[in-house]
């Protein structure tokens, strides 16, 4: 029994799995969970996010993916469905313009400019 139920919980802690939840608040655990792992690879999830039925969805998921890339696209998790969707598209948008670059440099801190010698 605590077998099968150790399996559950490992799916619990799958961020695919948890952003998919029935329960916002299990989903807005998993954003910020991803947000504070760094976890880039789930940036995608974080802008599907962004349609969201719940606001506080939306705004844990606009806040993960600012705090992990520096970009909101003009998103508010209050705006209008119609103000909502052309940011969710600039987010789509952005993220087919990195699609070539590898996402952990998104999260990767700036670098210092060079020393002069």
């Amino acid at each position: 029994m605590l077998a099968a139920l150790g399996g559950c919980l490992g799916a619990e802690q799958d961020p695919r799995v948890a952003l998919e939840a029935y329960a916002p608040a299990r989903r807005i655990r998993a954003i910020k969970g991803i947000a504070e792992r760094q976890e880039v690879r789930h940036i995608p999830g974080l802008v599907d996010r962004l349609d969201d039925e719940d606001v506080a969805v939306r705004l844990a998921a606009i806040v993960a993916l600012e705090r992990m890339t520096g970009h909101r696209f003009g998103y508010g998790a209050w705006d209008a469905p119609r103000q909502r969707t052309a940011a969710v598209n600039r987010w789509r948008a952005y993220m087919a313009l990195e699609a070539a670059r590898d996402w952990a440099d998104l999260a990767a801190p700036p670098t210092a400019a060079p020393a002069s010698e």
